[in-house]
């Protein structure tokens, strides 16, 4: 009973030192880079999906900007809301 506890131990020690060692090197892995000024993002988002915002979102696609519809489902085909159809074209 004694060596079998001494083997659990030493199997949860070992388990302990490998979880340490491997997030200390996944957190030097992934460490960001220090922000120099050349890049950058802009985050545009359209709320509701209402109708009078398809001209803004077809100019930013035109030009190759992204953008987010934050939708809401029982809005959709409701007067002055963007219907399902046209959603799926964007």
């Amino acid at each position: 009973m004694g060596s079998s506890k001494f083997i659990i131990v030493l199997i949860v020690v070992a388990f302990c030192i490998t979880s340490v060692v491997i997030l200390e090197n996944q957190a030097k892995a992934t460490k960001s880079k220090k922000y120099d000024g050349h890049i950058g993002m802009i985050t545009i988002g359209f709320d509701h999906d209402y109708h009078s915002q398809i001209p803004a979102v077809e100019n930013m696609t035109k030009f190759g900007y992204d953008g987010d519809l934050y939708t809401i489902v029982g809005d959709l085909n409701n007067p002055n809301y963007m219907n399902a159809t046209y959603l799926l074209h964007l």
